[in-house]
């Protein structure tokens, strides 16, 4: 637009457009709409370009000269433009730019977030490994003849729930039906299943291919079967999925091998009736040696397992010694010390490290791979996730602003090598904590920073809070296994002494070397199991929980039982002054329900 000129003696009284001709009124309003300036801007333009026009035309000048002159409005509406907003108030400018500002990094953050997210969901991981066959490669190059699986079929499919000489109790009310593996009944009704139990804890190898779906529907099936359901040989079973997380591998052996040792437990007690030393020989011979077939699947679940029927064998062992020590011959006293060594020593009574193959497993379904052990979290990684730690109820799933995340967490966050190294952490340190003596071992360790990890939801370090189990716990559980086991060793090795001198020993130290490589330990506080002798009888104890010795009195109910011996929840020493005392066996008495 060419410059207005003005005439200096012009009138400064305000012309208005609408005094202009059609075409120079029309060509001010496509101005003033160009211009989109404030109310009282636009008013000023208006009646600057009309005053100029209006000069023109009194200087003689057509239309068609002016509007030649005045050229295109729409650049004539951008200088304006400029013009007036240069001379608004500087508070308005410094608001300006800060919109401006404010803009333009929402559009580069949308444009980021936008390649993140693109960048997110087109994310896959890559399955590179097959957990089941590296689990179950070992068990299958075992000969076939000497895997005990079959035999525990047979003896599983050979157990019936016995039925009951009496239906109704003396008010003639029914009884309910019994159980098939907790009572005397059970195992008088099953002795060819206990025949069966022992000659299949007899061989080397336990053999159980895991997810094996004839082995899994076998078990389901009699598992039904003996739960009493009619309906049990065309009831609706479920294959195991071979293609899913190895956390998800189904291990229904574990219940069966529980209740093969409580029928085992209920058949000593039914040899201890009859007098019967073979049998019950027999039997806990063949508790002991089930518990180490148990450890053939390595798992921290069924290392628990294999402790909680060591430990329901060793307490048959020292109920039987306190009972009718007679009973049991020598070779039997021998070859159960000697399952129970076999079971491992105490650093490997828990296999952590096992655990870092079901780790492993989530990290290749749940992360890229870039070919060096590391990648990011994938859309498939916060499926399993949510699986495993939310479950499938509305009100467990992810908050919107927690999913709005996701492609930042999988780009900024942890990758794949940082999650594992983390975890890898964790278990050394808890494996270092565990090594300790407990005695030594103390309280220090910050096992819960850990846990705080996971305090995101959507974070990646949320897999290593999850997946990391009660690890302290199963420290404590193989602390009392080792310590009972210890304890029952030198029950017998006491009772091989006995046998062999006519007489007890004065000290535990009389033991050393011959009958035991070492003294057993109190974990509470590291000294030598306490042995006390009155005549011909004795009292081998540990200090338990409460940590002070109470000369060997035994707890009398089965919560007293259960906290002397829990050392990750130490009990009230001030009521319950009772020790762990392994010899003489005594069983306490159910806790009395509470009014």
């Amino acid at each position: 637009m060419n410059s207005i000129p003005r005439d200096a003696s012009a009138p400064t009284t305000p012309v208005s457009a609408a005094s202009l001709p059609p075409e120079l009124r029309k060509l001010v309003g496509q101005v003033l709409k160009r211009c989109r300036l404030w109310p009282a801007e636009r008013k000023d333009v208006e009646a600057e370009l009309a005053a100029h026009f209006a000069d023109g035309l009194a200087a003689g000048q057509s239309v068609q000269e002016l509007m030649a002159q005045f050229g295109d409005a729409n650049a004539a509406a951008g200088l304006i433009s400029r013009a007036k907003i240069r001379l608004r108030p500087r508070s308005w400018h410094a608001r300006r730019i800060v919109v401006r500002t404010t803009l333009a990094a929402a559009g580069l953050a949308i444009a980021v977030y936008g390649g993140l997210f693109a960048r997110f969901f087109v994310g896959t991981p890559t399955i590179t490994r097959d957990i089941r066959q590296e689990i179950n490669a070992p068990i299958l190059a075992i000969p076939a003849n000497q895997r005990a699986w079959s035999k525990y079929a047979q003896a599983l499919a050979a157990i019936n729930i016995p039925k009951r000489e009496k239906e109704t109790d003396e008010s003639g009310a029914a009884l309910p039906p019994l159980n098939a593996f907790d009572s005397i009944e059970s195992a008088r009704a099953n002795q060819a299943g206990v025949k069966l139990v022992r000659e299949a804890a007899a061989l080397p190898s336990l053999g159980y291919v895991v997810d094996d779906p004839a082995s899994c529907e076998f078990v389901a099936r009699q598992t039904e079967r003996l739960n009493g359901n009619k309906g049990w040989q065309t009831s609706h079973f479920s294959p195991p999925d071979a293609s899913g997380p190895a956390y998800g591998i189904l291990l229904p052996q574990l219940a069966v091998f529980r209740n093969f040792a409580r029928l085992l437990a209920q058949d000593v007690d039914l040899a201890l009736q009859a007098g019967d030393g073979a049998a019950a020989g027999a039997d806990l011979v063949a508790m002991a040696r089930l518990a180490g077939q148990l450890r053939e699947t390595k798992f921290l679940i069924v290392d628990l397992v294999s402790l909680a029927v060591g430990d329901l064998a060793m307490s048959k062992m020292r109920e039987v010694l306190t009972r009718n020590p007679s009973l049991l011959s020598d070779q039997t006293l021998d070859q159960f010390a000697a399952a129970l060594s076999a079971i491992g020593p105490r650093q490997d009574l828990v296999r952590l490290d096992s655990e870092l193959l079901g780790f492993d497993d989530v990290l290749q379904r749940s992360f890229t791979d870039d070919g060096r052990g590391d990648g990011r979290l994938t859309p498939a990684g916060i499926r399993l996730l949510s699986q495993m730690s939310m479950g499938s109820r509305p009100e467990n799933n992810a908050s919107v602003g927690s999913i709005a995340l996701l492609p930042v967490a999988a780009t900024v966050g942890p990758g794949r090598k940082q999650v594992r190294d983390l975890y890898v952490q964790y278990l050394n340190q808890t494996k270092a904590w565990a090594e300790r003596p407990a005695w030594l071992r103390g309280e220090a360790t910050d096992f819960d920073a850990f846990a705080k990890l996971s305090s995101n939801e959507v974070s990646p370090f949320s897999f290593v809070a999850l997946l990391i189990p009660a690890f302290r716990q199963t420290v404590f559980a193989a602390d009392r296994f080792d310590t009972s086991r210890a304890a029952t060793q030198t029950v017998i090795a006491i009772e091989r002494f006995k046998r062999r001198t006519g007489h007890l020993p004065t000290s535990l130290d009389q033991l050393v070397p011959g009958d035991l490589p070492a003294l057993p330990r109190d974990l509470v506080d590291g000294q030598p199991l306490r042995y006390r002798t009155s005549g011909a009888f004795y009292t081998l104890y540990s200090l338990g929980s409460d940590r002070k010795d109470n000369g060997g009195t035994p707890p009398t109910t089965e919560s007293d039982a259960s906290g002397i011996s829990n050392f990750n929840w130490p009990i009230d020493a001030s009521k319950v002054n009772v020790d762990w005392v392994f010899f003489p066996f005594t069983k306490p008495a159910k806790t009395a329900p509470v009014p």
